[in-house]
């Protein structure tokens, strides 16, 4: 398994590899301080995760997402001193898998990575054979597109996992602590995290007033084609 770190703090890289090399003694590390380089690597070395700074001292972080973005669906993990609520929702949006502040816990930060790589090697095409179309609403796991009314719906990488998981199950009710689990990983508990998740996918998918994805109070939510 092979990890690329856009990051220009020799401690956090080196803390980092400390805590890789206790928990995660596969890990390839593959380092870099500068953005630009950064997103070569990301496209040349074909890594299974990237673990992103946003303050590198030539481009900002979230330039380097977007341009990652154009080419890859790779997992990132940003890393930044930046706690606002604003700029974590700013991240998550432009297709980041999950948000660390600064300074944060080195085998913490390895949970995470374990939780997202589990994200996005749990589906396989496999799991669904046909898309399924619901009203103007067409859902291909298989492809990873979905469109509502022929338009293309961009959701960020947890909200498609979200989705998936939901319509994986359907008619079933899938409870809050199962989509924590096969949405952010069971190291963490972020039930607040789904309520505002499906509140996203809602606006996305023109479902207000969920009648698609349907809340099960005090259980979890179901998708409802």
């Amino acid at each position: 398994m092979k990890i690329l770190v856009i990051e220009d703090s020799p401690q956090v890289i080196n803390s980092l590899r400390l805590a890789l090399k206790v928990a995660m003694p596969e890990a390839e590390l593959v380092t870099v301080g500068e953005g630009r380089k950064g997103v070569e690597l990301a496209e040349t070395e074909s890594p299974d995760i990237v673990l992103l700074d946003l303050g590198l001292p030539d481009i900002d972080g979230t330039e380097v997402l977007k341009d990652i973005r154009l080419f890859s669906n790779v997992p990132v993990i940003i890393l930044t001193v930046r706690d606002s609520e604003l700029d974590e929702a700013g991240g998550l949006e432009m297709g980041a898998d999950d948000y660390i502040t600064k300074p944060f816990r080195p085998l913490d930060l390895v949970a995470r990575i374990r939780a997202v790589l589990r994200r996005h090697q749990g589906f396989t095409p496999g799991n669904v054979t046909s898309p399924l179309v619901a009203g103007g609403l067409t859902i291909d796991l298989a492809l990873r597109q979905v469109t509502c009314n022929g338009q293309p719906v961009h959701l960020t990488p947890t909200q498609y996992e979200l989705l998936s998981c939901l319509v994986r199950n359907r008619p079933r009710v899938v409870p809050h602590e199962v989509l924590t689990r096969e949405v952010w990983g069971d190291e963490y508990n972020r039930l607040t995290s789904i309520k505002n998740c499906v509140w996203e996918l809602r606006q996305k998918l023109n479902d207000k007033n969920g009648k698609l994805i349907e809340s099960v109070r005090g259980i979890g939510y179901r998708f409802v084609p």
